[in-house]
C-alpha cells in the first residue's frame, strides 16, 4: 500500500470555539446558527473528457431533522447566491440527509427541490439507513427533490461542449447499505480516455487500493472531521476510518492518471450531537482563529481544471 499523505490543508478560517455543553448540565436542542465556512477547492486533473474547468457545489451530512427549520431555510440563499456568483455546473451530495426523523422525508423533498435548478447527484450514507425499510424511502425522497440518486451506479455527464465531461460514480454506504465497486471500477477502466469522480459516504471506502487507479478524483463526507476538537486518532477510532478531513493523495503509480485524490467534507449539517456549545463562563460563543477544526457547517466548491 502507497504511502498517504495530506495533500493539503486549508487556511485558518473564523469558527466559533465550542465545547460539548453538557460539561454545563443541559442541551440546546438546534444547531448553532450563523457559522457557515464556504471554500473553494482547485483540483488539477489530468485532462481527458473534461476540456475546461467546471465547478461542483459539494453538500454533504445534511441531518435535516437535527438542524432548525429556520436555519436551513437560511441556508438555502447562501447556496443560490454561491451557485450564481461561482457560475456552478453541478451539485454533488455525499450522503445523509437526515439522521433517524422518518417524519422528516416530506420536508427533506422540499429542501432539495428549494435548491438551484442544477444537475445534481447523491449517495447514501449511513444514517439514511436506519429504521426497517426506510433506506427506498429516503432515496425515494431525495429523488423527488431532484437528486439523480447512484446506488452502486455509473452515470455520464456532459456538462457542455466547450466543457466536455466525466463519469459520475456513486457506491452505496459501508456501514448500512450494500456497497460494491466493482462495476464502477469496471467502467472506468473500460474508459480510460474519460475523467471519472466517485461519489462516497464514508472515505473509509477507499482505504484498500485497488480503486486507487480507477478514478481521478473521490469525494466523501461521514467523519464531520472540520466539526471536532477531537486528535486525529480518536477521530479514527471513532469513524473507523483512516481519513477524517480535507485532501489525501492516494497513489497508484501503476495507473494512467497516477492515483486518486480524496477529499473529505466536513459537513453540511450539524455533528452527531445537535448543540451549539460554549465555555461555562461565556456569555455568547467567541469567535477566534481555529486552523481545521470548530464546530460549523460547510459548503465547498470544487473546481475541477483540466
Amino acid at each position: 500500500m502507497s504511502k498517504l499523505k495530506i495533500k493539503r490543508l486549508p487556511s485558518k478560517t473564523q469558527v466559533a470555539l465550542t465545547i460539548p455543553k453538557v460539561l454545563e448540565g443541559h442541551f440546546f436542542s438546534h444547531h448553532m446558527q450563523g457559522d457557515l465556512h464556504v471554500r473553494v477547492e482547485r483540483v488539477e486533473m489530468v485532462a481527458k473528457s473534461l476540456k475546461a474547468p467546471v465547478r461542483l457545489l459539494h453538500l454533504s451530512d445534511v441531518h435535516l431533522d437535527w438542524n432548525t427549520e429556520a436555519w436551513l431555510e437560511a441556508l438555502l440563499p447562501h447556496i443560490h447566491r454561491l451557485c450564481e456568483s461561482y457560475e456552478i455546473d453541478a451539485m454533488v451530495f455525499t450522503g445523509d440527509a437526515i439522521a433517524f426523523g422518518q417524519d422528516y422525508l416530506p420536508a427533506l423533498s422540499d429542501w432539495f427541490n428549494a435548491l438551484p435548478a442544477l444537475p445534481c447527484y447523491g449517495v447514501m450514507g449511513n444514517h439514511d439507513y436506519y429504521e426497517v425499510s426506510r433506506g427506498k424511502a429516503v432515496i425515494e425522497a431525495l429523488e423527488a427533490g431532484g437528486v439523480h440518486m447512484l446506488v452502486n451506479e455509473s452515470h455520464w455527464h456532459t456538462f457542455s461542449d466547450a466543457q466536455g465531461g466525466l463519469y459520475i460514480h456513486g457506491v452505496d454506504d459501508f456501514v448500512k447499505g450494500h456497497p460494491d465497486m466493482t462495476a464502477l471500477i469496471e467502467t472506468a477502466k473500460e474508459t480510460p480516455e474519460r475523467n471519472h469522480v466517485l461519489l462516497v459516504h464514508n472515505p473509509a471506502q477507499m482505504a484498500e487500493p485497488f480503486a486507487w487507479g480507477a478514478f481521478d478524483l473521490a469525494l466523501a463526507g461521514h467523519t464531520h472531521g472540520g466539526q471536532f476538537l477531537c486528535p486525529n486518532w480518536l477521530a479514527r477510532l471513532l469513524t473507523e476510518s483512516p481519513y477524517i478531513r480535507n485532501w489525501y493523495q492516494l497513489d497508484d503509480a501503476s495507473s494512467s492518471n497516477g492515483g486518486c485524490e480524496l477529499f473529505v467534507h466536513h459537513a453540511t449539517g450539524t455533528a452527531s450531537v445537535p448543540c451549539p456549545i460554549r465555555l461555562p463562563f461565556m456569555s455568547r460563543r467567541l469567535p477566534i482563529s481555529v486552523p481545521r477544526w470548530g464546530l460549523m457547517s460547510e459548503l465547498v466548491i470544487q473546481e475541477l481544471v483540466p
